[in-house]
């Protein structure tokens, strides 16, 4: 049921905001903001108003955000996974799931050259790329998952590490990429709501994964790197970044366990 509410809420807030950046893929666009503290890398990627969107459950939207204008990426669509720490096991990628028109038709764990990056080495246990909170580098996650093209969408080490402080706590020294590649039906054409946003499932989404996103317009050799000049990178920016948090039933849980606790502790008190 929560992640049906969260799938209609986001459908339903697309439909009311505005253009946010060409070449732009939106994880979860138009629900509100979780963290709202510092960004490091500039306008591209950073709002005044919040950054990072909550992701409830293991449903994802991913919006194409083309400015107004319309344009068919070819698939196929890349789903980025910043898992945190280290010894992670990638989750499987739901097939078949429909919504606002386009149908996953096949995905998963990206396992041969893509867009220009070689990703035949990786495995569920062994990820694309690790991006250390100390990176800071302009879309740096892209980068070493061994995807180019793409201006400043942030630099995500140091964003991913303050954000997952903030909402989830703790610190976390790493992030795991995991990239999955996303065939769609029919190809996304971003032509506003609804046909502008698919959704991808997981069979598990741990809490404190960031979720982001790769596609390409205009390149025809799905092997050959996606770069500015020609064909045109789609990404996106940290403020546009999803990120799991616990379902609110289950922060509704503690909430009530905390209380029990703290009766307890005024019973034994007196």
């Amino acid at each position: 049921m929560c992640k049906k509410l969260a799938a209609i809420f986001a459908a339903m807030m697309l439909a009311t905001m505005g253009a946010w950046a060409s070449s732009t893929l939106q994880v979860n666009a138009g629900t509100p903001y979780i963290f709202g503290g510092p960004c490091v890398g500039g306008a591209s990627a950073c709002s005044s108003g919040g950054e990072v969107h909550a992701i409830n459950g293991d449903s994802v939207l991913i919006t194409q955000n083309q400015g107004g204008a319309n344009s068919t990426l070819t698939d196929p669509v890349l789903i980025i996974l910043g898992m945190a720490g280290s010894g992670n096991v990638a989750p499987t990628l739901q097939t078949g799931t429909s919504f606002g028109g386009y149908t996953v038709v096949s995905g998963g764990l990206a396992s041969s050259t893509v867009w220009g990056d070689n990703l035949s080495a990786q495995t569920p246990t062994n990820p694309a790329g690790v991006l250390l909170s100390s990176n800071a580098g302009p879309s740096d996650a892209y980068s070493q998952a061994g995807l180019g093209g793409l201006g400043a969408l942030g630099q995500l080490g140091v964003n991913w590490s303050a954000a997952y402080s903030a909402v989830i706590g703790g610190s976390v020294s790493q992030f795991q990429l995991f990239v999955y590649a996303v065939n769609l039906s029919p190809n996304l054409t971003g032509q506003g709501p609804p046909g502008d946003t698919f959704q991808v499932n997981f069979s598990d989404l741990p809490v404190g994964t960031f979720v982001i996103a790769y596609g390409c317009q205009g390149q025809a050799d799905t092997t050959a790197p996606c770069t500015t000049g020609g064909p045109n990178p789609f990404g996106t920016p940290f403020t546009e970044a999803g990120l799991a948090v616990p379902e609110p039933a289950s922060l509704s849980l503690l909430g009530v366990g905390l209380v029990g606790l703290a009766g307890l502790r005024r019973r034994f008190k007196v």
